[in-house]
């Protein structure tokens, strides 16, 4: 996979190119926001699963996105709809991350289907060779160094 910031400002370069004034980020749930493992593991509401669930980086990154004007984000999951909703729902109180689900198909309350490609410029997932692990911090430092 390529470095994180490298996909980032390759995004950002074709969004300026074809005249968008956002780019698009598609980040998966299980793997990527949170450890599935512990996620799966733990008792409880999808708050409490949550905030023992997240890769700590993830909350820098995800919230600098949130605050940057020139991002979007969604959830690109294969969670069912409503415990997806409560989920996203809980990364808004408990961590003030805005993150839509205008982009998937669980909006429609219906099982995820991935026969309805949606666009996004960046995709931020484990299976995509994404490493929760290191990317999250990366991107954390390419987003602060696009203030300066």
């Amino acid at each position: 996979m390529k470095q994180v910031s490298k996909l980032f400002q390759e995004a950002f370069l074709e969004a300026k190119e074809k005249g968008h004034d956002h780019i698009v980020v598609a980040v998966d749930l299980h793997g990527t926001i949170v450890n599935s493992t512990l996620f799966n593991r733990i008792k409880g509401t999808e708050e409490e699963k949550l905030a023992h669930s997240i890769y700590h980086p993830a909350i820098e990154a995800l919230t600098l996105m949130t605050e940057d004007p020139e991002i979007e984000m969604f959830i690109h999951s294969g969670t069912e709809p409503s415990s997806l909703i409560r989920i996203k729902n809980s990364l808004e109180t408990c961590f003030d991350i805005k993150i839509s689900l205008g982009y998937s198909a669980t909006t429609t309350i219906e099982k995820q289907s991935f026969s309805k490609k949606p666009y996004f410029g960046v995709l931020l997932d484990n299976k995509a060779g994404f490493d929760p692990e290191y990317d999250w911090e990366g991107i954390s430092i390419f987003l602060k160094s696009r203030k300066k």
